[in-house]
Parts: structure tokens; sequence; C-alpha cells
């Protein structure tokens, strides 16, 4: 390591370099001797790095007690806004709730789930006290109605749905350094052993049985091609020029009334997109009408886009010439 700094131009200090050696036996075991450019680095039992400490065993404790006591600190903060006579209202304080406690209790969720769930109990509290302030709710409101009332599930969902984009963030990608490393393990815990502290693999195991999604397939990424192997696509940029904001309507058309016409020979396709209320939906015409009803929390871009991908589909079936027009981005496409 130290040659390699050298010659990259590093310097590492030995007065901030820790060692750990994580390591679960209970008999005696040395620890390892290392040297920094002949300085003896320290061997530690627990240390922070990134926002979580470590310790030896990898048992979190430390980590969840820390983790708790910051968030008392803003929890502070929230008993004071959340005064009846002057505070602020249940939008507000859920908001400051979200960005101050909530963020601190996902950051590290993967990391330090595998603690036991015991030690995870403590940050329970932590938790539902957040949501007695933010909602007003009375101290003896049961803990299922108060989720029901802050419309914010479990703690322990919340962590099971950081799980799931982290382990398919690593599955996806073929060069990540765990892609090989973490895999499902289904069975129950108990056939390991009763004190077995489930790992990345068996827990997210755990969630896919549950929700019924184990056979989910997983795409790896693909690299983008390089600019010297990309398809050249021959556009015209007669509407490029034209900026819709301090354009007029009839420039527009005139325009494409021009381009409509040196382009006679040309079957024309059309795209569009829209949202009304909760409704989406993207439709290619005319000659033919192929149209389809996307998800309402779909935005109009996400519309646009798949219609634009819907008409690509249809002229890769035609065997006439044929231009792509996209209303409203007023461009075309020559294929």
């Amino acid at each position: 390591m130290t040659d390699w700094a050298s010659t990259n131009g590093f310097i590492f200090s030995p007065r901030k370099t820790v060692c750990m050696h994580f390591c679960r036996r209970r008999g005696l075991h040395p620890d390892p001797d290392f040297q920094l450019n002949g300085s003896p680095i320290s061997i530690l039992q627990e240390t922070k790095f990134l926002g979580i400490v470590f310790d030896t065993k990898l048992k979190f404790r430390s980590h969840i007690k820390h983790l708790k006591t910051k968030c008392n600190r803003t929890l502070n903060i929230m008993k004071v806004l959340s005064k009846t006579s002057w505070g602020a209202d249940k939008v507000s304080l859920m908001r400051i709730y979200r960005y101050l406690v909530r963020s601190k209790l996902d950051y590290g969720a993967p990391v330090y789930g595998s603690a036991a769930k015991s030690t995870l109990l403590i940050l329970d509290s932590v938790y539902h006290q957040g949501l007695h302030l933010a909602t007003g709710a009375f101290r003896t409101t049961s803990i299922p109605s108060l989720h029901v009332i802050s419309g914010e599930p479990s703690l322990e969902l919340l962590r099971h749905r950081l799980y799931l984009p982290t382990f398919y963030k690593i599955k996806s990608g073929e060069f990540h350094p765990q892609h090989k490393v973490i895999n499902l393990i289904f069975g129950p815990l108990s056939s390991i052993r009763l004190s077995f502290t489930p790992t990345f693999g068996f827990r997210i195991g755990e969630i896919l049985r549950n929700f019924e999604i184990e056979d989910f397939p997983i795409i790896s990424n693909i690299e983008n091609l390089p600019p010297w192997q990309e398809t050249q696509l021959d556009c015209i940029d007669d509407f490029l020029h034209l900026l819709k904001l301090n354009t007029p309507d009839v420039v527009f058309q005139q325009q494409f009334y021009d381009h409509k016409q040196r382009h006679s020979d040309y079957v024309p396709i059309y795209t569009d997109g829209s949202k009304f209320d909760s409704r989406v939906g993207s439709a290619v015409f005319p000659d033919f009408t192929v149209a389809e009803t996307l998800h309402r929390l779909c935005s109009v871009y996400t519309s646009e886009l798949y219609a634009i991908y819907m008409g690509l589909l249809k002229l890769s079936t035609l065997n006439f010439k044929k231009p792509l027009y996209i209303e409203i981005l007023g461009v075309s496409l020559m294929p």
C-alpha cells in the first residue's frame, strides 16, 4: 500500500490510519501487526467509517446507540416546533421528520440491518416518538394506529424497502465487487443454528420469499456503445432552430407544411402522449392506431417518450418510407 501511494503521489498518515480485526472467535487470538512507513498502525475495537460505527464482531450495537443519540437531538427540535398554540402543522412536521430523522435511520440500513433484532428495536422508540410528535397523536395511541395516522410503515418494512434496491443494484452490475459474493439463500435460519445472525443473502432471500418475487429477472447493466460504434441516424432539423417560447404557432404550421410538401412521397406517422387527472396514455396514428394506457404515476414526459417508442416499433414492421412526427417537440426523424 505504501509503494502504491508513493507511485501515485498519495501519502497516508499513520496517525489517521487504523486497523480492525473482524473476527467472532471467542478464544484468545493475537491481533495482526501492521506498519505504515515503519510506524505501527493502532488496532481498534471500534471505528467510524463513512458515518457508520463498525465493531470487530459486526454487531453494530455501538452504531445504533450513536444513531439513537443523534436522532434524539433532532427530536428535541421537533418538540419545540410541535407546540399546539403556535407550532407547525402536521404536513410541515412530517416533512421535518422525514428529512432530519428518518433520513438518518435510512442511511446505512442495509449494512447495520444484520444486527440482532433486540438491537434494532432500540431504534423503534425513536421512530415512533417522531411520529407521535409529527401527528400530535396521544401517547396511548397504539403502534398500528400510529402508522395509519401518519401514513408511514413500520421501521422494519422501511429497511426491507431499502434492501431491495441495494440487492438489485449489486446483482445488475457484473463488475460490482459484491456481484458474485451476495447470493440468495432461502430456508429457515433455525436450520443452521438458533443464534445465527442472518447475512444479507439470508435477509434478502426471506424478503423476496415473503413478497413472492423470488423469480424476478435481473438484467445486467449493458455498457453504452462508444461514439465511434453508434448507429448514425439521419435527422432533419427543420424545427430545431425554432424556440417554442418565442415562435408563433403560425410559423410552426408553415414550417411543417413546407416540410410535409418536400417529403410528400413519405407516409407520415404521428405520436402523442397526454395526462389528465390520473389518466395517462400514449398513441400512434394515422392509417393505423396504436394506443396504450400507462400507470397513473407516469408523467407527461414518460407518455411522450413511450409514444415515440411505440411509433418506432411500428415503423420497424412497415416496408415503406415513413417519417415519424413527434407532436409538441417539433422533431422529425427520417429512418
